[in-house]
């Protein structure tokens, strides 16, 4: 009988992917030499630790569909980023490391990816799970209240209520309705102001996540050299465009990959960062900031690539 999923630690992917991460941080890593501290040692260490976090942040939001599923995604391509720099430690320093070991983690991580794209299909199967509250119990009543129930008492008799004149009914007068009235438009006006501004607040989160994805999604691709080609991002006209090539002006533009942004969101520090092949260095460092109404956001991209809030 398959156990009910009632937290992220239930889900067979995030053992398999935290106890991977582990023997990644623990064996694989620190026999690396010195020079790679910047490169393989950093991503792999990033990527590998990445992947169970963002499954437990993913399985927090399963109440919305896209934002379990991005964070599913994310997760995934963290995956497949750990799996290649495995099999790079394996074939350039197969005398520094426990090979064994290396190809068992690159199989789980195969396996980790495969499961995150089954996780991410079957959103349906535990986004609106919770245990069902008990029920409270009914208390007996004493043997004596019930026979008191039973038996029949005297009622006593009631006066006989006179009717009031109807001049002395009263009703709204007109300055009672008027603050009624009031009272109503100031509460709906503050309610409106409230959620205007938890949208707009939802909006740059919401924004702030998709630059993230992007930018790991584009330093994944150069790193496995997909399409023989460096991978960039470039913002423009409210779009967010995941390119193939040296620059988005040569770019290759039949592999683009288009993110359209909200009206009320504006991107400062973002035009075009692309990363290298095969080691996934970006052009430059980066500061974006990520406004709406009064909320903003600042995202860095360090010398490494690597994107934080």
């Amino acid at each position: 009988m398959i156990s009910p999923i009632r937290s992220y630690h239930d889900l067979d992917v995030f053992q398999r992917s935290y106890k991977a991460s582990i023997q990644v941080c623990k064996k694989i890593i620190t026999a690396l030499p010195k020079s790679e501290i910047y490169d393989l040692t950093d991503q792999l260490g990033r990527s590998s630790k990445a992947v169970p976090r963002l499954i437990a942040e993913g399985y927090g939001k399963r109440h919305q569909k896209l934002g379990f599923q991005k964070y599913i995604d994310d997760a995934m391509a963290e995956s497949n980023e750990t799996q290649v720099g495995l099999c790079q430690v394996r074939d350039l320093y197969p005398e520094s490391i426990d090979l064994n070991l290396c190809n068992e983690l690159i199989k789980d991580y195969d396996i980790i990816s495969r499961q995150l794209y089954k996780l991410r299909q079957s959103w349906q199967n535990f986004k609106l799970f919770s245990p069902s509250p008990s029920k409270p119990v009914s208390q007996p009543q004493p043997i004596h209240q019930k026979e008191n129930q039973l038996s029949p008492s005297p009622s006593p008799s009631k006066p006989v209520s006179q009717p009031q004149p109807l001049s002395n009914n009263k009703g709204f007068t007109f300055i009672e309705l008027l603050l009624v009235v009031a009272l109503l438009s100031i509460i709906t006006g503050v309610s409106t102001i409230f959620y205007s501004r938890f949208l707009t607040q939802n909006a740059v989160d919401n924004t702030v996540d998709q630059i993230l994805g992007s930018f790991r999604k584009a330093q994944m691709y150069s790193l496995s050299g997909r399409k023989d080609s460096n991978w960039g991002i470039s913002y423009a006209s409210n779009t967010i465009t995941l390119y193939s090539g040296n620059s988005y002006a040569t770019r290759n533009s039949a592999l683009d990959e288009n993110y359209t942004i909200n009206n009320n969101i504006t991107i400062t520090g973002l035009t075009d960062i692309n990363y290298s092949r095969p080691n996934g260095i970006p052009s430059t460092t980066a500061s974006v900031t990520v406004s709406g109404g009064n909320n903003s956001k600042t995202i860095t991209i360090n010398e490494l690539g690597v994107g934080s809030r």
